[in-house]
C-alpha cells in the first residue's frame, strides 16, 4: 500500500495540504461528467504544493525561503525537509517566477515596515520680497504683451517650450512600447502554437471506442464495456507511477521516492497510453509507428510500452498459465494423437495466406 502522505504549506496560517487536493480529485466534476482527478478531466486544482529549492542546486534560495517563512521550532529556527511545501497561493503569479521568485502574500505576519524619514525643511526667506508698485506692474505688462505679439506674428523669434518636446518624446516612447509589446505577444502565441501542435496527437481514442468490432481488432478485447472496465481497475494503481527509464530508475515510487512528485507530467492521458500497449501487443506495431501515431517520441512511447507491461504482469499475469503434460495430452486434436506426435507441448497457431493458383 501507499504511504499517505504528510506534505502541507509551511506557512504557519496556512492550511493547504496534499490531503485536500485528495478529496478535491475525489469530486465529480460537473463539466467533464467524472472525477476531477482522473486524466479525462482537465481542471487545475485549487492551489499546488511547491517544493523548497533543493541545497545542491539553490543554497541562497533555500535560505531565503525559509526566513521569509519566518517560522520558530522551540528556540531554535525552523529547517524545512524533503516534505516541506509552500502553496501556490502565496505567490504573486502562483508559482515562483524570475520576476516574483519568492512567497510575499499571507505569510501568516506583518512584514516590518521601514518608517518614512520626515522630509528636510523648505528654505526660508528671511526678508520677504519687496512689493511691485503699480507702475512698475504695468510696465511688466507691456512687455509681456510685446512679447507675445512678437512670438505670435514673427516665427523667427519664436522659442520653443520644452514642455512640448518632452510630450513628444513621451508620446513616440509610448508607442514604440505598444508596437513592442504587440511583437512579444505574436512571438508567445506562436510559441504556444508550436508546442501544442507537438504535443498534439494524429491518432483518436475514440476510433477504438466507436463499437465492439473496432475495438476487438485494435486491441484484442472483443468488447468496449470490458476495455473500459479494465481500465478503471488498472487506472488507480499506474496514476502516481513514473515511465519506465531504465534498470536505475524504477518506476515503482516505493522503491525511489525521490523521483516521485505530486503532480506527474504526462504528455498522453492515461488511457491513451493503455491503448498504445494494447496495439503494440494485438498489431505488433513499431514503436517508430505508435510515435507518429500518438504525436510522441519513438523513445516515450518504449517507455509507456515497457511501464504498462510490468503493470499488467502484477495486475493479471496470473490469468496467464501452462497447462501440465497429462493436461495437454488429454486435450490434443486426434490427428496429434498418434506416436508421432504424443510429446507435443504447445500448439501454435499460424496465419495462413492464400496464393493464386
Amino acid at each position: 500500500m501507499f504511504k499517505v502522505s504528510r506534505r502541507s504549506c509551511s506557512v504557519i496560517s496556512c492550511s493547504n495540504s496534499w490531503y485536500k487536493i485528495e478529496k478535491w480529485m475525489q469530486e465529480q466534476c460537473e463539466i467533464h461528467n467524472c472525477n476531477k482527478g482522473t486524466r479525462s478531466c482537465d481542471c487545475s486544482p485549487p492551489f499546488l504544493l511547491i517544493p523548497f529549492p533543493t541545497e545542491r542546486k539553490d543554497p541562497a534560495g533555500r535560505k531565503k525561503w525559509t526566513a521569509i517563512v519566518n517560522r520558530k521550532q522551540g528556540n531554535n529556527n525552523w529547517q524545512p525537509n524533503s516534505e516541506s511545501r509552500i502553496c501556490s497561493k502565496h505567490f504573486v503569479d502562483g508559482e515562483p517566477t524570475p520576476s516574483n521568485p519568492f512567497p510575499t502574500i499571507d505569510l501568516g505576519y506583518t512584514p516590518i515596515q521601514l518608517s518614512k524619514f520626515r522630509p528636510p525643511p523648505r528654505e526660508r526667506h528671511d526678508s520677504p520680497p519687496p512689493k511691485k508698485t503699480k507702475r512698475k506692474l504695468e510696465n511688466d505688462l507691456s512687455v509681456q504683451d510685446m512679447n507675445q505679439h512678437i512670438t505670435s506674428d514673427h516665427d523667427y523669434m519664436y522659442i520653443q517650450d520644452t514642455d512640448c518636446n518632452n510630450n513628444r518624446e513621451v508620446t513616440l516612447l509610448r508607442e514604440q512600447v505598444k508596437k513592442l509589446q504587440k511583437e512579444v505577444n505574436m512571438y508567445k502565441s506562436a510559441y504556444i502554437r508550436s508546442i501544442n501542435s507537438k504535443r498534439k496527437t494524429t491518432f483518436d481514442i475514440n476510433v477504438i471506442l466507436q463499437n465492439d468490432k473496432k475495438c476487438k481488432f485494435y486491441t484484442g478485447i472483443p468488447k468496449v464495456d470490458t476495455f473500459n472496465d479494465l481500465f478503471v481497475e488498472l487506472e488507480q494503481k499506474v496514476r502516481q507511477i513514473r515511465h519506465w527509464k531504465g534498470p536505475k530508475r524504477t518506476c515503482n515510487p516505493l522503491k525511489n521516492r525521490k523521483y516521485t512528485q505530486s503532480k506527474t507530467n504526462r504528455k498522453l492521458s492515461l488511457k491513451f497510453e493503455f491503448a498504445l500497449t494494447l496495439m503494440k501487443l494485438r498489431l505488433g506495431l513499431l514503436f517508430e509507428d505508435l510515435a507518429d501515431r500518438f504525436g510522441i517520441s519513438t523513445n516515450h512511447a518504449s517507455n509507456i510500452f515497457t511501464t504498462w507491461i510490468k503493470v499488467l504482469s502484477s495486475t493479471i499475469g496470473a490469468l496467464v498459465f501452462n497447462p501440465s503434460k497429462e493436461a495437454v495430452k488429454t486435450n490434443l486434436p486426434p490427428s496429434f494423437k498418434g506416436t508421432k506426435y504424443i510429446d507435443v507441448r504447445h500448439i501454435i497457431d499460424c496465419t495462413s495466406i492464400f496464393g493464386e493458383t
